[in-house]
């Protein structure tokens, strides 16, 4: 199972993704297990607490905490350099 995490503070964009992935489950016959997140600080807490995704749906521009920062805090502070990124932008 492939965990996932989408985090955008736009909710219509969350739930295109999730729907494409859902999408591509059905095609696949795999499964995913899928998170949402509404704000980069809800997803860095969350992740803080070892909580770990194999792919996470990140948007550049958020309030607060944007996601090039949580990237940055994936990558540096929590050293992980397995959980794949993907940068999302409206």
């Amino acid at each position: 199972m492939l965990r996932i995490a989408i985090c955008d503070d736009d909710k219509i964009i969350c739930q295109q993704l999730e729907d494409m992935l859902s999408d591509i489950e059905e095609e696949t016959n795999e499964q995913f297990e899928v998170e949402v997140f509404y704000s980069g600080e809800e997803l860095y807490r969350f992740l803080k607490k070892d909580n770990r995704y194999n792919l996470i749906f990140l948007d550049i521009e958020m309030r607060d905490l944007n996601g090039v920062e949580v990237g940055k805090k994936i990558r540096d502070e929590m050293n992980d350099e397995t959980t794949q990124i993907v940068y999302i932008s409206g």
